[in-house]
């Protein structure tokens, strides 16, 4: 299972942080924030904002959420 961090790698690709940050709604430095791991949002929406910007479909923004749920909420076994 990918983390936030490495789906958000696989989405932006070799498009330009500004950009997509410009497109999604979200600061550059928050989301290279995201891009590395460092933080996590307090919710899901500026992801899917970002996947949309850069072309995510249904199936990898869902993934995308998904991740972010196992990441923000973990389970007690973990």
């Amino acid at each position: 299972m990918d983390t936030v961090a490495q789906q958000l790698t696989r989405l932006v690709g070799d498009r330009l942080v500004f950009i997509v940050a410009a497109r999604s709604g979200v600061w550059p430095g928050t989301l290279q924030k995201y891009l590395s791991g460092e933080e996590l949002p307090a919710d899901s929406a500026p992801l899917t904002a970002v996947g949309t910007a850069c072309g995510a479909d249904e199936a990898q923004l869902a993934e995308l959420v998904d991740a972010w749920n196992r990441q923000s909420r973990p389970s007690a076994d973990q």
